[in-house]
């Protein structure tokens, strides 16, 4: 199964602010990362191994790499948008491999092409519901926090 989408790549561990908007291809068995300067990397699918977690990001690690690569469908507010050149050539990608739209979130297409074209697959696909839940427990928490306080602090 050939696959191709826009993709968001995280470049640091430290800053979430470093997103980059990228084509992810997988074309006869061979998974490319491609920016808009050009090629990042190029590896078999059989070679890398995939990793999907709760926030609904996919960490690819390719085989005998230090860095694991960080993708996602969900960047910030700073996260650049795709350039049209990138759209044109994920156009011209999908229009020559015949890829169809995706059923489901782009990292389902990605979870089952990888998965079909001998990628090790560890965990599950997230789709970040637990994070959307974290956030939700988190901010009600600070608010109820802030009630309290508000309250103690009046009395």
């Amino acid at each position: 199964m050939d696959f191709a989408s826009i993709i968001l790549w995280n470049k640091s561990k430290l800053n979430g602010a470093r997103w980059e908007s990228c084509i992810l291809t997988l074309e006869a068995g061979m998974l490319e990362l491609r920016n808009d300067r050009g090629l990042v990397f190029r590896s078999p699918a059989s070679r890398v191994t995939c990793r999907f977690t709760v926030l609904g990001s996919l960490v690819i690690t390719l085989l005998g790499a230090e860095e694991p690569y960080v993708l996602s469908v969900y960047g910030n507010w700073t996260t650049p948008l795709p350039t049209e050149r990138q759209l044109d050539h994920l156009r011209q990608i999908q229009e020559r491999l015949h890829i169809a739209q995706v059923r489901g979130s782009v990292m389902t297409g990605w979870h089952r092409a990888l998965t079909l074209n001998g990628g090790e697959v560890v965990g599950r696909k997230g789709n970040g519901l637990a994070f959307v839940i974290a956030i939700c427990l988190i901010s009600i928490g600070a608010s109820l926090a802030f009630i309290v306080a508000a309250i103690v602090g009046a009395i």
